[in-house]
């Protein structure tokens, strides 16, 4: 069969280039399009399955146990469904996992590639993360969108923050390989690295961001214990004690400053507006923001009128993302330290207005990447939670939720869980259970991959899936590399807040580089970061 020619190729040189071109279509395809993802995938497999030589494909699975591993965790979703009633959320999760199956069993058993295409890939990998975050950053500009969240137009954000997370680390190794690009060694890698830095600053991407900076703070103290002298880690060990000592003051200082108030506190606070109607003042069933009380000097009169004067959207409607429009109105006031009055309305300028309208309630939330910004954020949302008030639409109370709603299903499903098919109704039945708060269009699943296995497959599940995310890179000494045990430890950090298998691009994303890293290429890495 292989001597064979077109265009003077053999049929093996010619299945060995759509093999790469498949590779290449997935890995552009992973950061900027699902449908890409998929047509890769079939590529992919299709080459691998002309390639012929099963026996031999056979015997390379079967004799790699790290291979096997993976597998069998794609089997337990399959044996899931043997006690699952909706099957059609069943085989939907099956087809979302496949990756997990095909892409193991792929790598394992087809030829590794040689250093320069592996080389290649990765460039090809920058370049298409490089590319959506252009295209992120000029809608941001263009359209002068206030959340940046809307900006991401291929993957979801905290998937693609995860990729640029990845991106920075792999532009990384390549400068430290002095990978050289167009004649330029080490200069395209610190370029992209600092671009990478600033995208997740630009985009408030906090779950890319925190995961990235954490893991340079373990590589650095890692590197430091292991081939650093004794005074350098006494060095290290002060340094971090003290950072840590003035982050804890920091932190109280600002969760002091939030909550204590200051701003409007009078003795005997004015009666009426400059237009002489009167303001209410209520420092009980309103919270404190910003160190200011949000319900004093409060003139709904005039805030109706004077607001509906400056927008198309009514004062007792709601906003943009469904929030009483009047609270989001007074709570952004009460941030640039305004009285709610018609005085307080003028004030204002147009990117104001649009704000308000969009459901910030508060000024601080529109800094770029302000520490100062998700703390107030995170702490209005918990002293909402206590009160009582409905945690949907806010990002850290109602994973709380997400995750007491999971737990309680776990407690009742402890061995084996709720099957593969059935996590969603369990989901469903025990929000109803438990009378939540959330609004129906809030009642997501775990958020919390984890947490999601344990729902599905029980405590056995759970202990095996932590078994195949652990195991196969141990086996194979991978851990001695730098982009595997990088790569193993951005999924499995995202895992904590996300359901990061639960979709097409985070399933391909994890099965594709978990199984190409471990399987699929072998650069001759170091201990030394790469």
């Amino acid at each position: 069969m292989n001597t064979i020619r077109v265009f003077n190729l053999t049929l093996s040189e010619i299945n060995a280039r759509i093999y790469f071109a498949g590779l290449a279509l997935m890995v552009i395809s992973l950061p900027l399009s699902r449908f890409g993802m998929s047509v890769a995938q079939f590529i992919i497999l299709g080459s691998w399955l002309l390639e012929g030589g099963f026996k031999k494909k056979w015997q390379s699975l079967t004799s790699s146990l790290p291979a096997l591993v993976l597998v069998f965790f794609f089997l337990i979703h399959v044996a899931g469904l043997i006690h699952t009633s909706d099957f059609d959320y069943g085989f939907k999760d099956i087809r979302t996992k496949l990756p997990l199956l095909l892409l193991p069993v792929v790598f394992v058993s087809a030829e590794r590639l040689s250093e320069k295409k592996t080389i290649w890939l990765w460039w090809l990998y920058l370049g298409a993360v490089l590319t959506g975050t252009m295209v992120t950053a000029g809608m941001i500009l263009v359209k002068d969108i206030i959340d940046p969240r809307e900006a991401f137009p291929f993957i979801s954000h905290i998937r693609y923050s995860l990729h640029v997370c990845f991106a920075f680390f792999v532009a990384a190794w390549l400068m430290k390989r002095k990978v050289q690009l167009f004649s330029f060694s080490g200069i395209v890698p610190a370029l992209l690295m600092a671009w990478f830095t600033a995208f997740l600053i630009i985009t408030s991407s906090l779950t890319g961001f925190t995961i990235m900076v954490t893991l340079l703070f373990l590589i650095a103290v890692i590197r430091t214990m292991k081939t650093g002298e004794i005074f350098s880690r006494i060095a290290l060990l002060l340094a971090l004690t003290v950072a840590l000592v003035f982050s804890g003051f920091y932190l109280h200082d600002m969760v002091k400053a939030y909550r204590t108030p200051y701003l409007n506190k009078q003795t005997i606070p004015d009666a009426y507006t400059a237009n002489g109607n009167p303001y209410s003042h209520d420092t009980l069933g309103h919270p404190v923001e910003n160190g200011s009380y949000t319900g004093m000097y409060v003139c709904e009169t005039e805030l109706r009128e004077a607001w509906n004067k400056r927008s198309n959207l009514d004062y007792d409607g709601g906003d943009k993302k469904g929030q009483k429009l009047s609270n989001t109105l007074i709570r952004y006031l009460n941030s640039k330290n305004l009285r709610k009055d018609t005085e307080g309305i003028s004030r204002l300028d147009s990117s104001d207005i649009q704000a308000i309208e969009e459901g910030t309630a508060n000024a601080v939330y529109l800094k770029k990447f302000s520490f100062k910004s998700r703390l107030y954020q995170a702490l209005y949302e918990y002293d909402a939670y206590r009160r009582g008030e409905n945690p949907g639409g806010h990002t850290v109370m109602q994973r709380v939720e997400f995750w007491k709603t999971a737990s309680m299903i776990i407690e009742r499903n402890f061995w084996w869980g709720v099957g593969t098919g059935d996590v969603q109704q369990a989901f469903d039945e025990q929000y109803e259970t438990m009378n939540t708060r959330l609004e129906k269009q809030f009642r997501w699943r775990a958020h919390n991959q984890y947490l999601a296995v344990f729902v599905a497959f029980g405590i056995s599940g759970l202990i095996y899936f932590l078994f195949s995310l652990l195991f196969p890179g141990i086996a194979l000494k991978k851990s001695r590399t730098f982009l595997y045990p990088v790569f193993l430890a951005i999924m499995m950090l995202s895992m904590l807040t996300e359901d990061t298998l639960e979709t097409q691009a985070g399933a391909s994303l994890f099965a594709f580089f978990n199984a190409w890293l471990l399987f699929g290429q072998d650069m001759g890495e170091k201990t030394e970061a790469g």
